[in-house]
């Protein structure tokens, strides 16, 4: 009988693209996972991080602008629109 069974443990970047790897070699796949697919990168790391730091940079440029001489109007930034945002970002990293 030709089985090709695979467990991978860890369901963070390595493990992910290693399940998905071995699944499109026709191997049935049981990924283990302890929390949220994706990792710590996805999840609370890398992505999160960039996102903040991108509005972060921009609010800044606006300030800057500013102050030379062009009028970008009243800026603020609505937080709970921020971190919902945030969180559909990483939602669609993990899928």
């Amino acid at each position: 009988m030709d089985e090709r069974n695979v467990l991978v443990i860890g369901g963070g970047a390595a493990g992910y693209a290693a399940a998905a790897r071995a699944a499109q070699f026709g191997a049935t796949v049981t990924l283990v996972e302890e929390d949220k697919i994706a990792g710590i990168c996805v999840n609370w790391g890398c992505v999160p991080m960039q996102f903040s730091l991108r509005n972060a940079m921009v609010v800044q440029l606006l300030k800057e602008v500013k102050e030379d001489s062009i009028n970008v109007g009243g800026v603020s930034i609505d937080y709970l629109k921020l971190m919902a945002t945030k969180s559909n970002v990483v939602k669609s990293s993990a899928d």
